[in-house]
């Protein structure tokens, strides 16, 4: 069976009423052309190259180039009186697609929220409220002998709350905010990509097309009522999710009653932000989705400009890392209302606990392995384990 290229497979995705739409809008771009790569500004005197920026491959990126090129190919079939139906499909799915993700975005905000932090909130409230009521007396007073005789199943549950040990606890939630950042700021750089796009007169100046490469297609300019949808239904809504997941998280992983379930509750959440890329590959065509690959932002600057623009994005780096690290300083020692800053110290009467609970009963260190080796060959070491756990002084009579 022949297999078919890429060049083929999008070619043939092309009905006549689009291809024709395609050629006027390589008529109208073809002056523009030129300065696709660099131009020259006469007036100024100065050289411009084209900056190019990627759109997201996802739900939201599908749903920018229904709006940038399928809309300008609605528009343009609309004024010949030949609107295509291929035409309204390619629009409205994707805008359906974007719809549903966030709706889903949303309702799994909302549940997550009301049937699994908040229970997770009382129970880890309640733990830690047994364990002022039985180990301190009125006055605040620590009382050993109460603590020794703590319940080993309530020393279990105390000891294992995340925030008793503050390190650990710092550095997941710093991960956690971290990967949230990179979804703010990628919604970010989109709405600033998108506001730095010139205005389009018309709908066909959207567009350009590579004549080298029909495949590759460039943002050029923007309608003003195409950069504001943009900014509705993309980027405002994908930046208030982030900022919702971020603080759902934080107090998800505050009331976290395991340390396994630290790093396993911060592994799930990042579910929520996947719901738009699972939709985008389950439900657009693998054509339309090569597309979304192929478009990017492109308009003109100056070489100052560019480099200047890579300063900022160091500098942007440096912003967003240093906000993450305020963030969860604040958070953790201000903001977080799952219990009080003093929790940490139940760590200190927890260490004897997390010894005895954390040591192996056959740990060996690598330099011991290795001597046994030397002095008693493999076999030493392969009998090791047997001394660790002895046979029992179990009677049998008869």
């Amino acid at each position: 069976m022949r297999s078919i290229s890429a060049q083929e497979s999008a070619e043939a995705g092309k009905s006549p009423l689009i291809e024709e739409t395609l050629n006027e809008v390589r008529r109208s771009n073809q002056l523009r052309r030129s300065q696709t790569m660099v131009s020259y500004d006469s007036k100024r005197g100065t050289r411009k190259i084209a900056m190019e920026f990627d759109i997201p491959e996802d739900a939201y990126g599908a749903a920018m180039l229904a709006l940038a090129k399928d809309l300008t190919d609605l528009v343009t079939e609309y004024n010949k009186k030949a609107v295509s139906l291929l035409t309204i499909t390619r629009l409205c799915f994707p805008m359906v697609t974007l719809f549903i993700n966030l709706g889903m975005q949303f309702v799994c905000l909302y549940y997550i929220s009301w049937y699994v932090v908040e229970p997770s909130v009382h129970h880890v409230q309640e733990t830690y409220g047994r364990y002022h009521w039985t180990v301190f007396d009125k006055n605040g007073t620590f009382h050993k002998e109460q603590w020794d005789n703590y319940s080993p199943d309530e020393k279990s549950n105390l000891c294992q709350i995340a925030m008793t040990n503050e390190y650990f606890y710092y550095t997941v939630l710093l991960l956690w905010t971290l990967s949230c950042m990179h979804e703010i700021r990628t919604g970010q750089q989109l709405g600033g990509n998108i506001f730095r796009v010139p205005r389009a007169e018309t709908f066909g100046d959207q567009i350009l097309l590579d004549e080298t490469n029909e495949s590759q297609l460039f943002i050029r300019a923007l309608k003003p009522v195409v950069k504001c949808v943009m900014i509705g239904i993309v980027v405002f809504p994908k930046i208030i999710i982030s900022f919702f997941l971020m603080e759902l998280g934080m107090r998800w992983l505050s009331a976290t009653t395991s340390f396994e379930e630290l790093v396993m509750n911060a592994v799930a959440m990042t579910f929520v932000t996947q719901i738009d890329e699972l939709l985008y590959h389950f439900a657009l065509p693998a054509n339309y989705r090569k597309q979304v690959a192929d478009i990017n932002f492109s308009h003109d600057i100056t070489p100052e400009e560019a480099e200047t623009e890579s300063w900022f994005a160091y500098v942007r780096s440096v912003f967003y890392g240093c906000l993450s690290v305020v963030i969860v300083y604040l958070y953790a020692s201000i903001f977080q209302d799952v219990l009080p800053g003093s929790v940490h110290e139940a760590g200190q009467y927890c260490a004897d606990w997390q010894r005895e609970h954390t040591i192996s009963r056959c740990h060996d260190s690598l330099g011991g392995f290795f001597r046994k080796v030397l002095h008693g060959g493999f076999t030493a070491t392969a009998t090791h384990g047997e001394t660790c756990y002895p046979y029992g002084e179990a009677y049998h009579s008869r």
